[in-house]
């Protein structure tokens, strides 16, 4: 049980924290200003890509670290900058929902659309990011002579 929360908690956590947040916005909205249900619903709608371009990044790290036998430093989610950058993808368009309905509720439809324009561009920036941290991260543990992971039986993998 060790290793699988070890293997799996950034993904576990990202989701959790999705859907708290998820969640929670909807239940505000719904009850103080149920008119506004509709963008606030597109805008979850928008953040799951990214969601999924994050929960994919860790996997992918994952992957790696497991096909190179080196074991995995601390994976801390709050020291992930593909965490942070999910996380400032949803304050940046929250604000932008709420500034765009007390300021100008007629742009609403295009500011969606904008902000529906910007989750491709985050997913990439994410997946770059990745690939960049699995390249940097493979090489400084190669070169520092990263231990291979164990089995149970002892031998490496």
């Amino acid at each position: 049980m060790k290793d699988l929360y070890k293997w799996h908690h950034q993904k576990l956590w990202t989701v959790l924290a999705d859907a708290v947040v998820s969640t929670a916005g909807f239940v505000l909205v719904s009850v103080f200003a149920p008119d506004k249900v509709a963008e606030v619903t597109k805008l979850i709608g928008y953040w799951q890509p990214v969601i999924a371009a994050v929960i994919a990044a860790f996997t992918y790290e994952d992957i790696q670290r497991m096909k190179s036998r080196v074991v995995p430093n601390d994976q801390n989610i709050l020291k992930s900058g593909k965490f942070w950058t999910a996380i400032a993808d949803a304050i940046v368009s929250t604000v932008v929902i709420v500034l765009t309905s007390i300021l100008s509720p007629k742009a609403m439809t295009q500011v969606m659309t904008l902000i529906g324009y910007w989750q491709p561009v985050i997913a990439a920036l994410i997946a770059a990011v990745t690939y960049v941290d699995v390249q940097r991260t493979y090489r400084a543990e190669k070169s520092l002579g990263g231990e291979a992971m164990e089995t149970k039986e002892g031998g490496a993998q």
